[in-house]
């Protein structure tokens, strides 16, 4: 993992754990509905594709700044 990679992670976790707390997300409860609820509460629009049905959850950032 390249220090880039680490910032990265960090910035993934962070950023998730947040989320996680706004949310009050207890991973045992964690599904797509729930996913897909909370995607469009942010605004996040999910593009389906062929080959991702196993998929679900995806951190993305958008120069530098968090999606």
């Amino acid at each position: 993992m390249t220090q880039d990679d680490s910032k990265s992670f960090k910035l993934a976790r962070t950023l998730a754990l947040e989320k996680r707390a706004i949310y009050s997300i207890d991973g045992r409860l964690l599904n797509l509905t729930k996913i897909q609820q909370i995607y469009k509460q942010e605004g996040i629009n999910l593009c389906y594709q062929t080959g991702l049905k196993n998929l679900k959850a995806l951190y993305m950032a958008d120069n530098g700044r968090s999606r």
